[in-house]
Formats: C-alpha cells, sequence, structure tokens
C-alpha cells in the first residue's frame, strides 16, 4: 500500500490552510440551514476518503464483529455522563470569564424525528468520522499512535469552532480513537460516534421547561438544595459508576502495540508547531 511522503510540518500547513477554508465556508453556509450541514460534512467526508490512501502500513488490531459492535455501542453511552459532567465543570469556569450561549436552545423540548437523527445523529458521525479517524487519524499512524490519538483529538474540538463544545468533542475524540485502534476499523467510530449523538440529543430534548419543572418539584431535590446541584450529584454518582465499569471493559482490551511512537521526539515537535497558528487562529475567531 502506497503512503505519500510529505514532511510532517508541511502536512500541518496545508491542514491550516484547510482549516481557516471550512471556518469561512461554515460562516458563509450559517443560514443554508440542513443544507450548509450536509455540504460541511460532505467535504469532511470527501477530504476524508482522501486522506485514507495515505494512511500507514502500521497493523491495527481486529477483533470479533460482535466484540467491536459492542465496544462501539457501549464505550460511548459509558462515557457520557463523563462527558456532561466535564463539562459542565469547564462551562462553569467558563461563566465566570464570558457570558455563555444557550446552545441547546435548537432542539429542547422537540421532537425527536428522523430528520433530526439523520441531520444531527447519523450524518454528522459519517463525515466526521472519515475525515479525523479515517483520513487525519491513519496519516498520523506514521508518527505514533499516541500522536495520532491526541493529535485528532484536539483537531476534531477546534474544528467544531465554539469554545463552549470544547471539552465534549476533545474526549469523545479520544473514545473514538481507541475504538479505531482496537478494532483497526472506522466503521465502528462512527457507530460509536452516532451513538454519542443520539445520546446527547436524547438529553437535550428531554429538557423541556415542563420536565424541569417537574424534577424541580420533586422532594428529594428540594432536600439537596437546588436542581443544579441534584444534577450535578447524579451525574457525579453515575460518572463514577461507569467510569468503573468503562476501566473493567478496557483493562481486557488492551491495544496491540501499547500505543507505540514511530518518530523521533524532534520530528513531532518542529511538525507540530504549524498547529500553532491553527490554535491563534481559533482564539482570535472564538473567543
Amino acid at each position: 500500500m502506497m503512503t505519500k511522503k510529505i514532511p510532517l510540518g508541511l502536512f500541518q500547513g496545508g491542514l491550516f490552510l484547510y482549516f481557516v477554508l471550512f471556518y469561512y465556508l461554515t460562516q458563509a453556509m450559517e443560514d443554508w440551514g440542513n443544507w450548509g450541514l450536509v455540504a460541511m460534512e460532505g467535504l469532511l467526508l470527501a477530504t476524508g476518503l482522501s486522506l485514507y490512501s495515505w494512511r500507514d502500513n502500521a497493523p491495527l488490531h481486529r477483533g470479533s464483529r460482535k466484540e467491536n459492535i459492542l465496544l462501539a455501542i457501549f464505550v460511548p453511552l459509558l462515557i457520557y455522563p463523563i462527558l456532561l459532567l466535564a463539562n459542565g465543570v469547564f462551562l462553569s469556569l467558563l461563566a465566570n470569564l464570558r457570558d455563555l450561549e444557550d446552545a441547546s436552545s435548537a432542539f429542547t423540548g422537540k421532537p425527536l424525528g428522523l430528520g433530526v437523527l439523520f441531520f444531527y445523529g447519523v450524518l454528522p458521525a459519517l463525515g466526521e468520522e472519515y475525515f479525523f479517524r479515517g483520513g487525519l487519524f491513519q496519516v498520523y499512524r506514521r508518527y505514533g499512535d499516541r500522536y495520532s490519538l491526541w493529535m485528532t483529538s484536539l483537531l476534531f474540538a477546534l474544528f467544531h469552532f465554539h469554545i463552549q463544545n470544547f471539552i465534549v468533542p476533545f474526549l469523545l475524540g479520544l473514545a473514538l480513537g481507541y475504538i479505531v485502534l482496537y478494532t483497526g476499523r472506522v466503521v465502528y467510530a462512527i457507530l460509536g460516534h452516532m451513538v454519542a449523538n443520539v445520546a446527547g440529543l436524547v438529553f437535550r430534548l428531554s429538557l423541556s421547561k415542563e420536565n424541569i419543572a417537574w424534577l424541580r418539584s420533586l422532594g428529594l431535590v428540594k432536600k439537596i438544595g437546588s436542581f443544579e446541584s441534584s444534577l450535578l450529584l447524579v451525574l457525579l454518582l453515575v460518572s463514577l459508576l461507569c467510569g468503573f465499569v468503562l476501566t473493567l471493559i478496557l483493562s481486557k482490551k488492551e491495544v496491540p502495540g501499547k500505543l507505540e511512537t514511530r518518530a523521533p521526539q524532534d520530528t513531532l515537535i518542529y511538525g507540530s508547531l504549524p498547529l500553532l497558528f491553527i490554535v491563534v487562529f481559533y482564539c482570535y475567531q472564538v473567543l
């Protein structure tokens, strides 16, 4: 299988230009609604498929189909409460520095129809996974599994172009990257991404004013003090339980090669310098 030999720094520089182009395209298509979403996810899908031909020859573990499907379903579900808790802590800290937007207003209280599932559950999983875990992930693997895992997760978060939506994509990207390393196929990361998206939709759609009012009226909530405190306590307990179960599952599914490094440290450091331009551009446009 042919691997294109492009220096890491040059590739990262090209990625910076792609990042800037993608940002301005998303701004231009903001009023296109679902058609804009289709166009942007289609661009990510096409780019990811193109990059996939550059993939490294390093072997990937391939478990049984049943085992891989179960892993792709349960890892995102078990990590979801942890994502909510981490995001809540992050937003609480961020609220001390700036006013926060109500990012869930577009979904809250609306029915979960096939259109919502497709445009916000299935379509983003296809485009984003083929780009980040199918294309970028495999290109970065020539420099090491750990490098690929962390780099694609960071870029996955930055490409969402919203500071309030940074922590969840970053942590989810780590989980989806692990799924690719263990299963050897991006299709399982796509499945995992779909599961996470649907879980997020169900959670946000359940936060109707009626449901929140009912929860506030519960005696246990009043004893704890407030709805927010009760939610934090529940998330903390559920996260601890899910984290324990997740640890048990992953401890039995060690990734072969123990996240190998395949490039000198100098190559990784200097080759990653162009990514600073991506971070600076992100901070300038988003913060």
